[in-house]
């Protein structure tokens, strides 16, 4: 998927379904993890609630997932 403005507002879009753009949305998941800040990073990502609630850190690890795996890391509505 080529990067640009189509991406930008597509992760823009998938952020606010996924955690309302707040830096401190906090939510739990059914298999006893959580997912934390803007882009809603998972406990798996090895970053610390600190790290996630920072709007930056957040985004710069959602843009290191999206570089892995495309937007299959979320599950949001506009995602």
């Amino acid at each position: 998927e080529p990067e640009g403005r189509q991406v930008a507002v597509r992760a823009l879009g998938c952020f606010i379904s996924e955690s309302g753009l707040r830096p401190d949305a906090y939510n739990f998941n059914s298999n006893g993890t959580a997912d934390s800040g803007i882009a809603q990073i998972n406990d798996v990502h090895g970053m610390s609630i600190e790290d996630r609630k920072d709007w930056k850190k957040n985004i710069d690890k959602a843009y290191k997932l999206y570089k892995l795996r495309g937007f299959q890391p979320w599950y949001g509505a506009g995602c």
